[in-house]
């Protein structure tokens, strides 16, 4: 199966995103998807083995476990 890592915005940062939806979307040739599924892809894993898949998902659990907090991107100075 093709799979791939991937970070999801929160509600805020999806509300922001509209707007920059609503003004690309203008662009000739572009189509967008719902913004529940609106992500940042962190690595494209491509075909990986079914029976390999458990082992791979443990391991992302332990590594997201590490993360001592939500990590945030607040973008440039001022934005915010």
């Amino acid at each position: 199966m093709r799979l791939f890592v991937a970070v999801w915005p929160d509600d805020e940062t999806r509300r922001r995103l509209t707007g920059l939806e609503l003004e690309l979307g203008r662009t000739r040739g572009l189509r967008f998807v719902g913004p529940d599924r609106w992500h940042v892809t962190l690595r494209f894993l491509g075909e990986v083995a079914e029976d390999t898949v458990l082992a791979l998902r443990e391991a992302l659990v332990a590594c997201a476990a590490a993360v001592p907090e939500p990590l945030e991107c607040p973008g440039p100075a001022g934005t915010r």
